[in-house]
């Protein structure tokens, strides 16, 4: 099945503290509208939050699925 990857969904993840998951999908969708500077914003406070351990805003991320 596949998953709908979508701004509320890395909301939820990110409250219940699945920085990783949360990550993937706004980076995702970040991808899919580079000019949206709030998802931006998220993207990059996400990696920074996660060590630098993650790609930068816009690089392409792979999900488990894809792995």
């Amino acid at each position: 099945m596949d998953r709908i990857m979508t701004k509320t969904l890395a909301e939820i993840y990110l409250r219940q503290g699945h920085l990783r998951e949360a990550y993937k999908i706004f980076n995702k969708l970040l991808q899919e509208t580079p000019s949206d500077t709030d998802l931006r914003k998220k993207v990059e406070g996400l990696r920074l939050e996660l060590g630098g351990s993650e790609p930068g805003p816009g690089a392409a991320v792979r999900t488990a699925d894809e792995r």
